[in-house]
């Protein structure tokens, strides 16, 4: 099986399992699968540990660009005289 599961989809796994392997072998099953799941997390949170940092010029003109429009908005609004209208 090569699929993400939904939350009833892993319930009918786990009843599947436990009929057909018994208690110890279920417990055993799941784990495992929880390892899995920790090293997979493990494994994709460095990729993404990796990208997030892989680019922090980019990331600071985004900040510096931001910045700017702020500073932009934030500029007073010139006052109108009266007779300028």
């Amino acid at each position: 099986m090569n699929q993400e599961l939904k939350k009833k989809e892993v319930t009918q796994l786990v009843a599947r399992c436990y009929n057909t392997l018994g208690n110890e072998r279920t417990v055993a099953f799941l784990d495992e699968l929880k390892d899995l799941g920790f090293r997979l997390r493990d494994a994709f949170g460095s990729l993404d540990r990796h990208r997030r940092h892989a680019h922090p010029s980019s990331k600071e003109r985004h900040i510096s660009s931001a910045r700017e429009q702020v500073n932009e908005v934030e500029q007073p609004v010139p006052r109108r005289r009266h007779h300028e209208r």
